[in-house]
């Protein structure tokens, strides 16, 4: 339970949000908002002034006599009391009820989460009390018709007794005509008391059972956004299931289009196993001309030293070639000499 002052420091900072000034009177504040929330109500209290106005539409909107001292609200300029802080939850309570309750909750929203704690603690209980309200007047008016009927007994005492005094006088006649007129009133009023009261628990009936149904109501919203919850739960789970199932249907259809690929590709396997063998005979084949290829590469070797050396045994021919030629020019210069000596001995 919220402690007493909390709230009514609450109440008196709610009620400053919507003061003009900081010297604005509570019941000037308090009449804008009524006239705010109910303004055809409120402008048929015009007649009415400052708080008489208030008690008046709280009266009408609550539909039963809140039952408080109006002179108390007067001391209440001077000092808060009791007083008015039950006026000012019965305002609360009345001003988020109204059409225009967006606002005032928005409001409400608006300020500090202690004091939205004690506003909204405030209005759960004025809500609640409005039923006892209902109850609280019933019990008013049968205590009127109780009333009512301990003043009908009392009359017709005084009656018998003026009866016995003197039936016949003028003044009796006049009072007896006079106190008829009051038990035809007093029956009248009675009827109208009955007829009061049993609207009166219709409509307490009326209200347990709208209540009743409010209650219904709030556990069906309650049930339905359980099931909306798990309604999208379902819907999320069913929306991956389907991305699953689109990529699955895309991977079929890739290893369906290979499937159909398939017996041609083991026809051209069938075709190329030949090629495959004769490749492996080329292989073979290659391979032992790679060997022949490196032992041809020795012989290349060889061949370049046979050649180097048949160079040097050419170079060293021409050598004697020449020398060779040399030796046949003297040779040949020899012989002449020897003819031309012979030539010379004959002619000696």
């Amino acid at each position: 339970m919220q402690d007493g002052g909390t709230e009514a420091t609450s109440l008196m900072r709610w009620l400053g949000f919507y003061a003009a000034t900081d010297q604005e009177q509570c019941v000037v504040i308090v009449g804008r908002l009524l006239d705010t929330a109910f303004p055809a109500a409120f402008a048929e209290e015009n007649m009415l002034r400052g708080w008489e106005a208030v008690m008046a539409t709280l009266e009408g909107f609550y539909e039963a006599s809140v039952g408080l001292d109006v002179r108390r609200l007067a001391d209440a300029v001077v000092e808060p009391n009791e007083t008015l802080r039950t006026v000012l939850e019965l305002v609360l309570g009345a001003v988020v009820q109204c059409e225009k309750k967006d606002q005032f909750v928005k409001d409400i929203l608006t300020m500090e989460d202690a004091v939205q704690a004690d506003l909204m603690s405030i209005i759960e209980r004025v809500m609640a009390r409005g039923v006892s309200v209902v109850e609280e007047s019933r019990e008013g008016r049968v205590g009127v018709m109780g009333q009512t009927e301990m003043q009908e007994k009392e009359q017709k005492t005084q009656s018998s007794d003026k009866q016995a005094a003197g039936m016949g006088s003028p003044l009796y006649l006049s009072r007896n005509a006079a106190l008829e007129q009051t038990k035809r009133e007093n029956g009248v009023l009675k009827e109208e008391n009955v007829h009061l009261a049993r609207e009166l628990d219709a409509t307490t009936k009326t209200f347990r059972e709208v209540e009743d149904e409010k209650l219904k109501l709030v556990e069906m919203v309650r049930q339905l956004k359980e099931q909306l919850g798990s309604d999208v739960l379902r819907k999320e789970r069913l929306k991956a299931l389907q991305r699953e199932l689109d990529h699955a249907k895309a991977e079929l259809q890739d290893k369906t289009a290979l499937a159909t690929k398939v017996p041609a590709l083991q026809d051209e396997v069938d075709l190329l196993r030949p090629l495959a063998d004769k490749m492996a005979k080329m292989d073979t084949t290659v391979a032992k001309y790679k060997a022949k290829i490196d032992e041809l590469s020795g012989a290349k070797d060889t061949l370049r030293s046979l050649e180097g050396t048949n160079a040097e045994l050419m170079e060293m021919n021409l050598a004697l070639e020449s020398k060779l030629a040399k030796a046949a020019s003297w040779h040949r210069k020899l012989k002449e000499a020897k003819e031309a000596n012979t030539a010379v001995s004959i002619r000696a």
